[in-house]
């Protein structure tokens, strides 16, 4: 709605038409706070007796400041309009009207049935204090709907950070599994193995190392790694096995893998 549409549907006595309901429809979804064309809404609503003037009126009376005055304008300020230009219009002289002039808008709006405003029910509206209670109780549902759909809102976003937190969850468990299996399937796949260090000065120091480890490693067997996996203990199963690539390099790959499998299961 420009401000030319907005002077002519605000002139005294303006007969309103559908395009008019249509304009003003779309000026409030627009601009829903724009409390003129509420009122001009439900007052071309009710000259033209649409079925749903008195949800309209139980709207602009929410956006209206003064009440008294929006139920004046629509329905008092029509009446006294069409009343008084009713009196004081005056019939031209008979000798200088040679054809029937063309009705006027102020003559259309003479011919204009206004009726009462009626309830939900369709009994009729006899009074401000009935409108008011119409009012009343149109804002008591706007507002318990209001209500709900915010409870409704707090739990939709409740369930969906509950939801975000279990994927991130998810998600790091999935990284934590998918990094071992890669460092095994690395270790695997380059297969290392101990080179014997080479005669020099130190022959004796690592002899003498070597003894220690073989002694410090008499007890470490593939048969004990197992009973350890058996009874659920699948730490201290890896960990022998991780003794047991350094004493039997032969089986490395053979560990590896047992340590891969019970990786894998845990």
């Amino acid at each position: 709605m420009n401000n030319n549409d907005l002077k002519r549907i605000s002139k005294k006595g303006y007969n309103f038409t559908k395009d008019d309901i249509v304009l003003l429809q779309k000026t409030i979804d627009e601009n829903p706070y724009f409390q003129l064309a509420h009122i001009f809404l439900s007052r071309a609503k009710y000259l033209l007796k649409a079925e749903d003037y008195v949800k309209s009126l139980n709207t602009t009376a929410m956006y209206s400041p003064d009440r008294e005055i929006l139920f004046d304008f629509i329905y008092k300020q029509s009446e006294v309009k069409s009343s008084s230009k009713q009196a004081t219009a005056k019939p031209l002289p008979a000798e200088k009207t040679t054809q029937p002039a063309a009705p006027s808008p102020i003559t259309e709006a003479k011919q204009v049935k206004i009726s009462p405003p009626v309830k939900e029910d369709g009994t009729e509206v006899k009074s401000k204090e009935e409108l008011r209670d119409i009012v009343r109780e149109q804002l008591r549902r706007i507002e318990k709907e209001r209500s709900k759909k915010a409870v409704e809102e707090k739990q939709k976003e409740k369930s969906k950070t509950e939801k975000q937190e279990t994927v991130a969850q998810k998600d790091t468990t999935e990284t934590k599994r998918k990094d071992k299996k890669e460092i095994l399937d690395a270790f695997i796949k380059k297969e290392p193995s101990v080179s014997r260090p080479k005669d020099g000065p130190y022959d004796e120091t690592l002899r003498l190392a070597k003894e220690s480890l073989e002694d410090h490693f008499d007890f470490v067997s593939e048969t004990l790694a197992e009973i350890y996996y058996k009874q659920d203990n699948p730490e201290k199963a890896i960990k022998i096995y991780e003794q047991l690539i350094l004493k039997l390099p032969e089986k490395k790959l053979y560990f590896a893998a047992r340590i891969k499998e019970i990786v894998d299961n845990k």
